[in-house]
């Protein structure tokens, strides 16, 4: 009798004993899911631009570039882009001419067919598309990264850190901002009695651009007194 009731007992036990396993590998299941989902939500950034604001996940993988500029940086940075316009693509930039890159139209006309196809993580315009904003966030995030001619230097430096956090390159762009700032620092030094005047040839015509001008941030950091007079 005694060992029917111990039998009963320890049966009663193992029912008891699986109940609380299920509950707590149900809990566990269910706190590691939240777990993920708050995980994703942190790596999910919100960036304000010029132009609106974007939410842009940390580490995009699909990046496409509308900015000569920026896919400098991101060279430089050894961040992988996916497409980009591949005409007039500077000479210094060539590889991303290659088949490796999606072609994505011209810088004023972007192909919007293609970029569907695509769904850019990130889109990176600048003054050339500006106009063209509503249209590409549609398609996906899209980040206005323009720079202030007047305020020159912070606005690049700012632009530059958002790259940092987004790609998790901050410590990169620290460095070649510094870099940067050092070489500027030593032209100053050489070009500060000096007068200068920019001169841009093209399709047969000659500009001449002052401290004012869309490229006077290149006086500016140089220290040089603009030329008044040809």
């Amino acid at each position: 009798m005694k060992q029917r009731w111990l039998m009963v007992v320890v049966a009663l036990l193992l029912i008891v004993l699986a109940a609380c396993g299920n509950k707590e590998n149900t809990s566990n299941g269910a706190s590691g899911k939240n777990d993920e989902k708050k995980t994703e939500q942190a790596e999910e950034m919100t960036i304000k631009h010029q132009l609106g604001e974007a939410k842009v996940k940390k580490n995009p993988e699909k990046v496409v570039v509308f900015d000569f500029g920026v896919l400098d940086t991101l060279d430089k940075l050894g961040v992988k882009v996916t497409a980009l316009p591949q005409m007039n693509v500077p000479k210094y930039l060539e590889k991303y001419k290659s088949s490796d890159y999606q072609n994505v139209g011209s810088l004023m006309e972007p192909d919007f067919e293609k970029l569907s196809e695509i769904k850019p993580d990130v889109i990176f315009i600048s003054g050339r598309q500006a106009n063209l904003y509503d249209k590409l966030k549609e398609i996906g995030p899209t980040v206005y990264i323009g720079i202030d001619t007047q305020h020159y230097w912070d606005s690049f430096t700012n632009n530059m850190k958002l790259i940092g956090q987004m790609f998790g390159k901050e410590k990169e762009v620290d460095e070649e901002l510094a870099n940067i700032e050092k070489q500027i620092e030593e032209v100053k030094t050489k070009a500060a009695d000096k007068k200068a005047l920019i001169i841009l040839t093209t399709g047969g015509k000659v500009s001449a651009y002052g401290k004012g001008s869309r490229f006077g941030s290149s006086m500016m950091c140089s220290a040089c007194q603009p030329q008044t007079r040809i």
